[in-house]
């Protein structure tokens, strides 16, 4: 409540006093007025604590969240280096298998010109 800068508190009010003047003023009227305000100020410093509270908790949270952003940011990065070398090797996969068909088809083209592949040195 300080860094509010208020020049009035519910105990300020409540313990103001008041000059008696010729015409003065219907003590029931002030009293009631002054409740009032009183009432409003609680009701204002009740809110402003509330407030800090909930201030703390979300700044609480928002760390919270910020390191498991940091974090899923890391593992991101570690599991697409883990794809890219997956596509790494499944692209020589492909070429091992690109390869190991077209051996296939000339080992199959010498046996039916009568040759046997396995004798040729």
């Amino acid at each position: 409540m300080s860094s509010l800068n208020l020049k009035l508190s519910a105990d300020k009010i409540y313990n103001q006093n008041f000059s008696g003047a010729k015409s003065g003023y219907n003590c029931l009227q002030v009293d009631t007025l002054l409740d009032s305000v009183i009432s409003d100020y609680e009701a204002f410093e009740s809110y402003v604590k509330d407030q800090d509270v909930a201030k703390v908790e979300l700044e609480r949270i928002n760390k919270l969240l910020n390191e498991k952003v940091t974090s899923l940011q890391v593992e991101n990065t570690v599991l697409k280096q883990k794809l890219d070398d997956v596509k790494g090797i499944t692209s020589s996969g492909q070429d091992n298998l690109s390869l190991l068909k077209r051996i296939n088809d000339l080992e199959t083209a010498l046996y039916k010109a009568g040759v046997d592949p396995t004798k040729i040195k």
